[in-house]
């Protein structure tokens, strides 16, 4: 009970606290030609340095988020992919037995016979080379969309350093969307 209403106490006080810290004079607008950059943007949006730290800290958090998203749905499009591969191969395999079966009901000889289950031994490693390279393809196709989700964050990262640095709020543009 008295832990909530300390708490209850100290929330506006810490509130009120935060709307006393100094502001620039609205009256007299930062000079131009003063060595300190400006915190006022061209619209009017101010970035302070407590803001500028928060934006960055935010912006990287994003885009560490929107790296680990993509790495995530990658992971699971693999898992998927290697699931319907063992479907197509557990299916291939049913299929194979049937017609060995039908085979040797026909061919009794085991030289026959050694001939099939070398011929079943080369396509059954053809069926499985062919899972590898389509598994190697979708690894290459994921490398790439990594890398150019790299490139892209890297480009809006020094686009976002240059708003910073000139006083202004980066654009909604640069930052990480959702989903993608």
């Amino acid at each position: 009970m008295f832990v909530i209403v300390a708490v209850m106490i100290a929330l506006p006080i810490a509130l009120f606290a935060d709307n006393l810290s100094p502001q620039p004079s609205p009256v007299c607008p930062p000079c131009p030609c003063s060595a300190s950059p400006s915190p006022m943007s061209l619209d009017g949006t101010r970035v302070t340095p407590d803001q500028v730290k928060k934006l960055v800290k935010e912006y990287q958090k994003a885009q560490i988020g929107e790296m680990k998203a993509l790495e995530h749905r990658q992971k699971l499009e693999k898992r998927e992919l290697k699931s319907a591969q063992r479907a197509r191969l557990k299916e291939w395999e049913a299929k194979e037995r049937v017609a060995r079966r039908e085979y040797f009901k026909s061919h009794a000889q085991g030289a026959e016979r050694r001939e099939y289950i070398k011929d079943y031994l080369g396509r059954r490693k053809g069926f499985i080379s062919g899972f590898k390279q389509e598994l190697a393809e979708r690894d290459a196709a994921h490398k790439a969309r990594r890398q150019s989700l790299k490139q892209d964050q890297e480009a809006k990262t020094r686009e976002f350093k240059s708003s910073i640095e000139q006083g202004k709020r980066p654009p909604e543009s640069l930052w990480p969307q959702p989903g993608h």
